[in-house]
Formats: C-alpha cells, sequence, structure tokens
C-alpha cells in the first residue's frame, strides 16, 4: 500500500494548503518533461508522477482522505500484529546463545541439538484484533454513508438553485448552479431537463432542447412512468413551438400510453388535428374519445362541431351545438360557432331573414357571456 504522505514528503496533520504546496513541488521535481535524460529516466519519473497525483487525488478531498487514513491505520495495526506473531514463534534468543558460549569455554563439548522447521507465523485473530477490524468497518460505512449524503445534498441543492433561476429567468445563474450538479452526478437526467428548458426559454434553441429532453429519457428508468411522462409532454410543447406537429402528436400519444389517455392529452391531439393539420376526420376522432370518457364536458361538443363547420356538415353541427346548450349554455363559444350555424346552413329564400335574425342573436349572446370574437360578425353581417 503507498504512503500518499511519504510521496509528497507531509505528516497526516498537513493542511489543505500544505498539501497543495506539496503536490506542487513534487509535480515539479519528477514531472516527466523534467526528467528526460533517458528512457528508463523518464518512465520512473513518469510513474513517480502518476502516484503524486494519486496521492493529492486522496488527500485533497476530505472524504477520501478520512478513509485512506482507517486504511493505512488498519495496514498499520495489521503489520504490528504480524510482527509480533513472528517474534514469539522462533526458538532462538539471546540467553541461549549466552549459555552455549559459556559451556564451550568451561572445556565441555557441544553438541549440536537436533533441529526442527520453525512454524510459519500466522496471522490469528483474537477479541482485540476483532474489534479493530469491526471498528474500522464501522468507520468506512459512516464515511461512506457521510460522503454519499453531503454528495446528494450538493446535488440537490444545486438543482433547488437552478429550478428558483430558472422561475425568475436568471438563466445564467441556473446553468452554472447545473454545472456544478453535473460534477456531482455527470448522466443525470434531471439536470439535462432543465437544460433543455434554459434551451426553450431563454435561447429559443429548440433543436438543442430536444437533445437535452431525449438525453434526459435515455438516463431515466423505464418504470419511472411520471418523470418520463414529464419529459414526453415537455417534448411535445417544445416540437408544438417547432410547428412539428405530427412530431407533437406522437409525443402526446405517448404521454397517453403511459398515463392512461386523460382528458388534457386527448384535447391537446384534437386540437393539432383541427387546428393545425386540417385532419377534420381525426380531430372528430379524437373529440369523441374524450366525449365517451367526459360526456358532460361542453368542449368536445365544441370541438367537434368546429371539424363540422368546417366539413359543412351543419346537421352534424347544429345537433353537437344543441347538446352543448343542454349541458352549458352559458358557454360563450357555443353561441359563437351557433351563429355561423344559423348564418351558413343552406336554406330557402324565405327563411334567410329568418335565419340571420338568429345568427345575430346568437352572436350577441355570445357577447353577453365574454366572447370578444363575437364583435366582428355582428359588426359585419348585423348591422
Amino acid at each position: 500500500m503507498n504512503n500518499y504522505y511519504d510521496l509528497l514528503e507531509i505528516t497526516k496533520t498537513a493542511t489543505s494548503q500544505e498539501i497543495k504546496t506539496a503536490y506542487k513541488k513534487q509535480a515539479l521535481k519528477f514531472h516527466p518533461d523534467r526528467n528526460a535524460g533517458s528512457i528508463e529516466e523518464a518512465k520512473l519519473a513518469e510513474e513517480r508522477f502518476k502516484l503524486i497525483n494519486e496521492a493529492y487525488q486522496v488527500l485533497s478531498d476530505p472524504f477520501k482522505k478520512t478513509r485512506y487514513d482507517n486504511e493505512l491505520a488498519f495496514e498499520h495495526a495489521r503489520r504490528q500484529q504480524y510482527y509480533k506473531q513472528y517474534t514469539s514463534s522462533g526458538n532462538y534468543s539471546e540467553s541461549s546463545s549466552s549459555n552455549q558460549n559459556t559451556q564451550r569455554n568451561a572445556g565441555y563439548t557441544y553438541q549440536r541439538r537436533p533441529t526442527t522447521k520453525k512454524k510459519q507465523p500466522t496471522f490469528e485473530f483474537g477479541k482485540t484484533e476483532l474489534y479493530i477490524v469491526l471498528g474500522f468497518a464501522a468507520m468506512f460505512v459512516v464515511a461512506y454513508f457521510l460522503m454519499n449524503v453531503m454528495t446528494n445534498y450538493s446535488y440537490s441543492t444545486y438543482i433547488e438553485e437552478a429550478k428558483t433561476a430558472i422561475d425568475l429567468g436568471d438563466f445564467a445563474t441556473a446553468k452554472n448552479a447545473l454545472e456544478e450538479a453535473a460534477t456531482q452526478k455527470e448522466k443525470d437526467a434531471e439536470i439535462n431537463y432543465l437544460l433543455g428548458i434554459i434551451e426553450v426559454k431563454y435561447k429559443n434553441d429548440y433543436p438543442d432542447a430536444i437533445h437535452y429532453f431525449k438525453t434526459a429519457l435515455s438516463y431515466t428508468e423505464k418504470d419511472d412512468k411520471e418523470t418520463r411522462l414529464k419529459y414526453h409532454n415537455t417534448l411535445a410543447e417544445t416540437y408544438f413551438f417547432m410547428n412539428e406537429y405530427y412530431l407533437a402528436i406522437e409525443e402526446y400519444k405517448i404521454v397517453g400510453a403511459l398515463g392512461d389517455y386523460n382528458q388534457t392529452i386527448l384535447m391537446n391531439i384534437a386540437d393539432l388535428y383541427l387546428e393545425k393539420i386540417k385532419d377534420y376526420d381525426k380531430a372528430s376522432l379524437y373529440f369523441d374519445k374524450i366525449i365517451e370518457k367526459e360526456p358532460k364536458l361542453v368542449e368536445p361538443y365544441i370541438g367537434k362541431a368546429v371539424a363540422k363547420h368546417k366539413t359543412k356538415d351543419y346537421k352534424a353541427m347544429g345537433e353537437l351545438l344543441n347538446k352543448a346548450i343542454e349541458i352549458n349554455p352559458k358557454n360563450p363559444y357555443l353561441w359563437y360557432y351557433k351563429g355561423f350555424y344559423f348564418w351558413e346552413k343552406p336554406i330557402s329564400d324565405n327563411e334567410k331573414t329568418k335565419d340571420k335574425q338568429n345568427a345575430c342573436e346568437s352572436w350577441k349572446i355570445a357577447l353577453s357571456y365574454g366572447s370578444e370574437e363575437a364583435k366582428n360578425p355582428l359588426n359585419k353581417y348585423c348591422k
């Protein structure tokens, strides 16, 4: 086991500044560029230089230093025990040698005693040694626990700082906090997700944002549905900003598959087909799915009525708007579209005045319930 203190020529009580100074001194002394006299000399210097760097990386980190000191102390205790066992197992002693010399000097004939092969010393554990090992093991566990707690604390602190900065619009601070968090966890989903949010809100750089969101997904566990829902939903919204409506729909469908198609997801898909893609049949299909799940919700009836208006299916449009009136007669949008239903549906000449009157009345009702859009057809058709 390398003694890092000896390598840096410092003591265990050295301060962090003393460790740094010693490292610079030894690194400069054994840098390969300064020891290129011969191939062998350069090789030895390079190996020493690597060890010096290794020593600094350990001793400059409080947690690594504590663990290393424990390992070093255990190694020292083990060697001491081994030495104790070795010296107590041999037959040789100074007193026996002295007696043999005395016998020779007194005229006695010396006969060599038959020798027996010495037993190889063995390292035996007693209660004391067991307690030492258990103590060091406990210290390792505590040190490891503290190191992980501190790491997670720092990571969580930086993440919360980044989220707060994003909410405040301080994107430079948010990015710096995320860079610090990345030193704690390199491959992390939430860091990449928040970097993507910064790209969307601060730079409007949607392709880079997409890259970050997809990277976040790649770092997310397959069974973490809640997180994956959030990331796919954000991807869908980003594709929407990019006018990539088909890709947005695909992401919404993934969200639906992960968390069951709820009203919001179905409405997003239906609106995209209706307003952006102009696929009125598919829009109607998804409005029907919402109606099936939420038959007392007025919005999907209005949405499907608009789709039928686009395809000039006035009969279906009228039925849907009448159903919406039964559910919520004070919804301004249904009266807004009811006006166009009366104004545009085919009628005979003698009914024209009556339908115009119904159309204008519908737009007035829509305006009274808060539809500012109703002002336009009122001003245009109802003077």
